[in-house]
């Protein structure tokens, strides 16, 4: 059972939302900080927890302990719950995330996902992964994405999701004619919105 813990700002409602998805450390200070942010804004967000139901607890040492596609398919199990939310705007759920999470905010936005995971007449209105396109892997109809906005954020200095990858795949989006930008940080490294982890890894 996969759980995660919605936020909301003050007043009644329905609000945008951001679904925000952790990466391989979990729900770490960035995504609270994130959160913070949004409602701080009057955006609820809803933390995301893909690893506690499964009994993990990091996939920092282990990446095959859970697959990028299962956390995808979790992802849409949260659009779908946050979707039917009486204080939440069902079009205006966007996803975010992180790393790992990243990887799910990118390629969520793959028609083929959307038609396997997702639910008809449901879809987020915005994608933006942060440091985690994992861009040097190509998936099959990977030019096939979503209409709506796609926003990457990478590090110049990243050596562990590379920002160069990413920079191409952009250009074949644009090329495809999607809404595609990516924001490359120059001496920025991997996870470099969280305070908590130094500045070199």
């Amino acid at each position: 059972r996969i759980t995660g813990e919605l936020r909301l700002p003050p007043g009644s409602g329905p609000f945008p939302a951001v679904l925000l998805v952790h990466g391989s450390g979990g729900v770490t200070a960035n995504v609270d900080l994130w959160a913070r942010e949004f409602n701080g804004i009057g955006v609820a967000a809803f933390l995301l927890d893909s690893f506690t139901g499964r009994g993990l607890g990091q996939l920092i040492t282990d990446q095959s302990q859970i697959g990028q596609l299962n956390m995808i398919y979790d992802a849409y199990r949260a659009l779908d719950l946050l979707s039917k939310h009486p204080r939440i705007a069902p079009s205006q759920i966007a996803i975010m995330g992180f790393s790992k999470g990243g990887f799910v905010a990118l390629r969520s936005s793959m028609k083929r996902f959307q038609r396997m995971y997702g639910t008809p007449n449901v879809e987020f209105a915005t994608y933006l992964p942060f440091y985690g396109g994992y861009c040097e892997t190509s998936f099959l109809e990977d030019n096939e994405v979503s209409d709506r906005p796609i926003r990457m954020f990478q590090g110049e200095k990243d050596d562990f999701n590379l920002a160069e990858p990413c920079r191409k795949y952009v250009e074949r989006l644009h090329t495809a004619g999607k809404d595609a930008q990516i924001t490359i940080y120059p001496g920025a490294r991997h996870a470099f919105d969280n305070p908590t982890y130094p500045a070199v890894l």
